[in-house]
């Protein structure tokens, strides 16, 4: 068993993102992050850009960066992701200022009421296809809308909000193009505000694991470009942290645990190492008995719906309309390298994130000033 860590949601991604509503003269949702308050009220800076490097957790930083590398020299502290530390809880809580049972945004597959199906929701289709949806082009975006940081300061702040995006609004072809836009950007005479989302090196590492060489390669070319960049800026803060770090993971099948399947009402939800079951009733009182019988209490923490509630896991605000449904039951939580996938013929990732390891929950907060 790895060591366990749980969010601290009065030090996490939302109170870096309150903390840029507050500099933009907007209204908080939560108290702000005191270190980026402090650096925001004693400089003023004119331009404040969040650079989120997805999957660039505190440990890929240390093992594939050098001591005197541009972002470690800039590695101000450390912070705990959200629960559960992935990509759609995480960003979504940087770009509203809103925990994960406040936005919504749980996991890479949830569970809808309303259409009664397993959404994937930054693919806009079933869960395990990529089909989208006939009815609407963004059924996630309907059912669980949100008012994102951008936005607000372009309503309700003293500046301009830019969102950087490889999937919608301001898509950019590459870094050159998009370095071209920033710099403009921060030329201009505007207050402004730009959040800018890498993909890398979470792609990589799913794909090749989170140790080889060509990981090493990317995240030294995350490094070199925000040090080129940063270089051509002026009165601009640079944040740079992640929404999550990375573990090589083993799968475990459920469709080995027969017993276990007889109860569930729907597939599994959420994610493979943080997943959601949904559990006929009369099966709810022995099934945290069945589950260990097939896996682990080293590898697995299980929580019941109530206890998640009462642990506020997902986040202290109030818990958004659907999210009773959205957690399930029972909730299995990684705490070791395993993950559970329906059977040998699942897509299996090489590594992945989402379980309360360290590896996975502790992120950098790199504070970059460009004066």
């Amino acid at each position: 068993m790895k060591k366990v860590l749980f969010p601290d949601y009065n030090n996490g991604p939302a109170n870096i993102a309150n903390s840029i509503l507050k500099h933009f003269k907007c209204t908080q949702f939560h108290p702000g992050n005191p270190i980026i308050d402090r650096i925001l009220e004693e400089n003023n800076y004119q331009h404040v850009i969040l650079y989120l490097s997805d999957g660039l957790g505190t440990q890929q930083l240390k093992e594939h960066l050098s001591e005197d590398s541009f972002l470690r020299k800039h590695h101000h502290s450390d912070f705990l992701s959200v629960f559960p530390p992935t990509t759609t809880a995480s960003t979504t809580t940087y770009t509203t200022g809103l925990m994960p049972n406040e936005h919504g945004w749980l996991g890479w597959n949830m569970y809808i009421k309303e259409i009664d199906e397993i959404v994937t929701l930054f693919r806009n289709c079933i869960r395990d296809t990529y089909v989208p949806f006939e009815w609407t082009e963004d059924a996630a975006e309907q059912i669980y809308p949100n008012h994102y940081l951008h936005q607000i300061i372009n309503e309700k702040g003293d500046g301009k909000g830019y969102f950087y995006f490889p999937f919608k609004w301001s898509i950019y072809k590459n870094k050159e193009e998009l370095k071209t836009e920033v710099i403009k950007k921060c030329s201009s005479n505007e207050k402004n505000y730009l959040y800018l989302y890498d993909t890398q090196p979470d792609s990589l590492m799913h794909t090749n694991g989170s140790h080889p060489v060509e990981v090493t390669q990317k995240i030294q070319e995350i490094n070199d470009w925000l040090e080129d960049i940063s270089s051509e800026l002026k009165d601009t803060l640079i944040i740079v942290t992640a929404d999550h770090g990375h573990l090589d993971v083993k799968p475990l099948y459920l469709s080995e645990a027969e017993e276990l399947v007889k109860m569930m009402i729907r597939p599994t939800s959420i994610e493979t190492r943080a997943s959601v079951f949904h559990i006929k009733e009369e099966c709810r009182p022995f099934f945290k008995k069945t589950f260990y019988q097939y896996f682990s209490e080293d590898e697995f923490l299980v929580y019941s719906s109530d206890e998640i509630k009462e642990m506020k896991l997902f986040g202290t605000g109030e818990n958004r309309a659907g999210f009773d449904d959205s957690i399930g039951d029972f909730i299995a939580i990684s705490i070791s390298d395993k993950m559970i996938v329906d059977s040998p013929d699942s897509f299996i990732l090489k590594s992945h994130h989402a379980g309360l390891t360290e590896e996975e929950m502790i992120i950098p907060l790199i504070l970059i000033e460009c004066k």
